[in-house]
């Protein structure tokens, strides 16, 4: 008979569980984007396509929830700057990383997640209603600067890379507006998972609750997206209801929210499910190093997959002659499981991630 977990911790596994799953994602995402032809309307690239912008915000979403559960136990005034001091410190050490990473891989999210979290720790113990309000906030603060400031500033589109980066103006403008993941409006992401991470997860009543309002958001934004097109209407509010990752307006941040709590509330009931089990044990444990597996998709896995598959690349830094979204899919999950037999084989030995070690040891 299986022991059974506290609250607490089936909590804690659930919330590795998503992670682990993000990082699948995220696998999907990036070694689609840079080796996938994007104009393949295949059912296979059609499945691949759908993790754009939902990985990475459930990414962002679990951040917050973790930033949120690690200032949970702060009960007095000195532990609760150490703790807004600790993630200052780690937010830091990700806009260092994020920023060697950028010089290889441009599409890098760490340095925009360094920003969420230096926000965040400013409302580390803001009341519940703030942090919803503070992601509206950001939300609608995009679309503020949208009217503003062109999106397609800096953008050349053809070959996915920003004119300006290296500029203060143009890394400012990036950052915080029309970048891969800007602060406006990702930083909404990261107050809803604060927001999310203080809630009573151990609670069916609350699980049932924020999977119906969530399926209800995601199905209403999905219906609006399929029945625009019917009608003649202005293509800038077309243009508004179909935006896709780029530029995230309103209708891509409650889709995709609402996508990751639905995906959250699975994920708890799979780690309730698999209690007591190696599989759970194993997607905890991969869970755990999403750090040293965002890094090492990004550099190694790249290579990698361009060695095996003989790409050859042109000017614009994408092959030649893309992959069939099958080989995508394959090597993602390939890569995927050698994830997670390196994360519990490391963590057997060293109990926490390579880049994770090296991110608490500089925090201290």
């Amino acid at each position: 008979m299986r022991p059974k977990n506290n609250p607490m911790q089936t909590r804690i596994q659930g919330f590795d569980v998503a992670r682990a799953f993000a990082i699948l994602g995220m696998y999907f995402v990036n070694f689609n984007m840079v080796f996938g032809d994007h104009s393949n309307q295949s059912h296979l690239a059609w499945f691949l396509s759908l993790f754009n912008g939902n990985a990475s915000s459930l990414f962002v979403i679990l951040a917050g929830m973790g930033t949120s559960l690690l200032s949970s136990k702060s009960t007095d005034l000195i532990s609760q700057k150490r703790i807004r001091l600790l993630i200052l410190k780690r937010s830091g050490f990700l806009l260092v990383a994020g920023l060697v990473l950028n010089l290889w891989w441009p599409a890098d999210i760490l340095h925009f997640y360094a920003f969420y979290m230096a926000i965040g720790s400013l409302f580390l113990f803001a009341k519940d209603r703030t942090l919803l309000l503070l992601a509206i906030v950001f939300v609608l603060g995009f679309h503020v600067l949208y009217l503003l400031i062109p999106y397609d500033t800096a953008w050349n589109w053809a070959e996915f890379r920003y004119e300006d980066l290296n500029t203060l103006n143009g890394w400012i403008r990036n950052t915080f507006y029309n970048g891969w993941n800007p602060v406006f409006p990702w930083a909404g992401f990261f107050f809803l998972g604060m927001w999310l991470g203080r809630q009573d997860w151990s609670k069916k009543s609350f699980l049932k609750k924020l999977a119906i309002w969530a399926a209800c958001i995601y199905l209403l934004v999905i219906l609006a997206q399929s029945l625009i097109p019917l009608f003649s209407i202005q293509n800038g509010f077309v243009e508004f209801i179909l935006a896709d990752y780029l530029p995230p307006f309103l209708p891509f941040f409650l889709g995709t929210s609402s996508l990751a709590c639905l995906s959250l509330s699975a994920c708890m009931w799979l780690a309730a499910r698999l209690e007591g089990s190696p599989v759970l044990s194993l997607l905890q444990n991969t869970g755990k190093m999403t750090f040293s597996h965002y890094i090492s998709h990004t550099t190694l896995g790249m290579l990698l997959f361009a060695i095996l598959s003989d790409s050859t690349f042109g000017e614009n830094q994408f092959p030649i002659e893309p992959l069939l979204p099958s080989y995508i899919l394959m090597f993602s999950l390939l890569y995927f499981s050698f994830s997670v037999a390196f994360s519990y084989w490391w963590q057997k030995k060293f109990g926490h991630g390579p880049l994770e070690m090296l991110l608490r040891k500089f925090s201290r």
